[in-house]
Formats: structure tokens, C-alpha cells, sequence
């Protein structure tokens, strides 16, 4: 648990650094781009407190952050200036760290551990099927139902022949 945040955190701390330095880029426009890290700082710390108390909301959540991060890395990218070898080394490590941090929150989705109160036992009794038949109730299997409907058919068809 506590390396699957640890990773988490590393993850999106170098998507956020690669955000920050294509956001210096920038020719125009930052004010909507500084609202966007406010929010990705937001959801980033949301995030981090989710999984860090194991809630079923925090592998989604960590979904949508990705996906917005990879999302905004692009655009950040496309509209900033693209000069430069640095520039696009850091466009790159962000997209395949984002891209990496979005399989693993994508597939841990479904994956967590069941809580104390939630796990079972194993141990259950089952229940015997005979002692919920009422009495008097005779069951045929189907093998011998069909042998049963074969006898039949062979009678009503050796009386035809004679």
C-alpha cells in the first residue's frame, strides 16, 4: 500500500513539474493555465488523501487526474514555445509518466482490499439442499427421464408394427 502512494505521489509530482516548466513557455493566455494547475493542485491533494485512507473514490479520481494531466500536457505543448530539445525531453517524460500513472490508477479501479467489517469468514455453513424438499417429493434425473421417454416410445412404436 504504502509504495502504490509513494509511486502515485512520484508520478504525479513529475507530471505537475513537467505542467509547471511547459506553462513558463507560455506566449500568452497563462491566467486560464495557472486556474488549471490551481485545480490539478486540488484534485492532486485529493487524491493523495484518498489513497492514503484507502477510499473507493481515490483510483477514479486518480483516473480523471491523469487523464486531465496528459490532456493539458498536450496543450501546453501545442500552444507553448516548442524550441528546443529540453522542451520536448520534458513534454515527453510527462506524457509517459502521466500515461504510466494512468494504467495503474486505470486498472487498480476495481482492486481494493476489502475492509475488516466487508471481508468474510470462508467459513459459512451451507445449507443441505435435501433438507429444504418437502417430503414426498420425488425427483427424476434427467438421464433416467429420457430412458424413461426412450421405454415409452419403443412400446407405442413395437405396438404400431404389429
Amino acid at each position: 500500500m504504502f509504495a502504490k502512494l509513494l509511486g502515485m505521489i512520484v508520478l504525479m509530482l513529475t507530471n505537475f513539474l513537467a505542467a509547471m516548466y511547459l506553462e513558463t513557455r507560455l506566449a500568452a493566455g497563462s491566467g486560464a493555465e495557472s486556474v488549471a494547475m490551481l485545480v490539478g493542485v486540488v484534485l492532486f491533494a485529493a487524491v493523495i488523501l484518498g489513497l492514503f485512507v484507502d477510499a473507493k473514490w481515490s483510483w477514479p479520481l486518480s483516473t480523471i487526474f491523469f487523464s486531465a494531466s496528459l490532456g493539458n500536457l498536450s496543450l501546453l505543448y501545442y500552444f507553448g514555445n516548442r524550441a528546443g530539445l529540453l522542451v520536448l525531453l520534458i513534454y515527453l517524460v510527462g506524457v509517459f509518466f502521466g500515461f504510466i500513472g494512468l494504467m495503474i490508477s486505470a486498472l487498480s479501479v476495481g482492486s481494493r482490499e476489502p475492509d475488516a467489517a466487508e471481508q468474510s469468514t470462508g467459513h459459512e455453513q451451507v445449507e443441505p439442499y435435501a433438507d429444504k424438499v418437502p417430503a414426498g417429493t420425488s425427483y427424476v434425473w434427467p438421464k433416467e427421464k429420457t430412458a424413461k421417454k426412450a421405454k415409452k416410445s419403443n412400446r407405442k412404436s413395437s405396438k404400431r408394427k404389429k
